[in-house]
């Protein structure tokens, strides 16, 4: 890609890929490729083009020069190769700010692109090919938004999160903030620590237990996975904190459970840093815990079913490798403006928007 991708998202007709990057940019490339013609390879070079040096003969004077110049014409040429990848790819729309997230939407016949970023903004684009056309924003993100998660049975809502106390729940086609929910005071209770500094999103995953929407949330640096039910009048009401053995990375949800709905959770757990901590590691004495956990509902609650994938084999692992992992692993709060620092201004983004992307 162009530039290094932060988030992906795939369309409806499972046909095209669109990539955000942490340049602000959207790209939009096919999911399954052809083999390109011919023609197409040899146009990604810049025909040669023949070396000009600065003397000519009309300022050189000697014979010797005069053989070095004409043997500079005819040897030396210059070959240079066109840059960005050779595969199809479309720039669709652009943010001044780093994108954190990228999502696909419908209303009716028309479909959007929403995008969130580290400056606070939503934007709201119409769908491919006219993304360039911004609808609107969902504005009221005092912190960066790290993730944005549109449940499967309810379209028109949008729920948010980043390095804000609370879960932002939007009506995204009118730009309307419709509620909030706790979190930070979540986290303090979970740990024991009422005095906890900040709290950064790192996933809200929506989930069914039979009728019910359920609306499951990460933390980084925190070993719990956080339930809400998402109610009628799209509020969000706490539901349970589950405690894992490790730091919760990522989750996947839609796995057929073995009572044929599909609302089994597939869980990514750290098992090299301790719980709660993004920086300490595991002490070598305990016992090492499962990468992968699964969890279905049971009574309506949450509970972590009896099949995972075993721990991998402890081994030695440099500092430097580890310290290149933990960025790797912990970086939203990263996201985070220091005292002074400002954001990106809406009317800026809004003209490059319209100019198609920033460079």
């Amino acid at each position: 890609m162009p530039k290094r991708p932060c988030a992906l998202t795939i369309t409806d007709d499972n046909t095209t890929i669109l990539s955000a990057d942490k340049f602000g940019d959207v790209y939009s490339l096919p999911l399954l490729t052809s083999t390109p013609p011919e023609a197409s390879k040899e146009s990604s070079q810049v025909p040669d083009q023949l070396f000009k040096p600065s003397a000519n003969e009309l300022t050189i004077h000697s014979q010797r020069n005069r053989k070095a110049l004409e043997n500079q014409k005819r040897q030396n040429k210059v070959k240079t190769e066109k840059s960005g990848p050779e595969f199809e790819h479309s720039l669709l729309l652009g943010h001044v700010s780093l994108l954190t997230d990228v999502k696909l939407a419908k209303s009716g016949e028309r479909t959007y692109v929403i995008t969130a970023d580290r400056d606070e903004h939503i934007r709201v684009s119409r769908g491919i090919p006219k993304a360039h056309i911004i609808e609107n924003f969902c504005l009221g993100h005092k912190e960066f938004i790290s993730r944005i998660c549109i449940p499967g049975t309810r379209p028109e809502i949008l729920i948010s999160g980043g390095g804000d106390d609370e879960l932002y729940v939007w009506d995204w086609e009118k730009g309307l903030l419709i509620s909030k929910a706790e979190l930070r005071s979540l986290v303090e209770r979970f740990t024991g620590d009422d005095k906890v500094g900040k709290v950064a999103v790192s996933g809200i995953y929506h989930t069914r237990q039979g009728e019910a929407d359920i609306i499951i949330v990460t933390i980084e640096g925190v070993s719990a996975l956080f339930t809400f039910s998402l109610g009628i009048d799209n509020t969000l009401k706490q539901e349970q904190t589950l405690e894992l053995g490790g730091n919760v990375l990522a989750a996947v949800t839609g796995i057929e459970a073995p009572d044929g709905t599909t609302s089994r959770v597939l869980v990514s757990v750290d098992g090299i840093h301790r719980a709660g901590s993004t920086t300490e590691l595991r002490d070598s004495t305990e016992e090492p815990i499962s990468p992968f956990q699964t969890f279905s509902f049971a009574n309506g609650v949450l509970t972590q079913d009896s099949f995972a994938i075993g721990a991998s084999e402890e081994s030695e692992v440099a500092e430097g490798v580890m310290g290149g992992l933990r960025n790797l692993l912990y970086s939203l709060e990263n996201l985070r403006k220091r005292d002074g620092e400002e954001g990106g201004k809406e009317e800026d983004a809004v003209m490059v928007e319209q100019g198609g992307g920033n460079e």
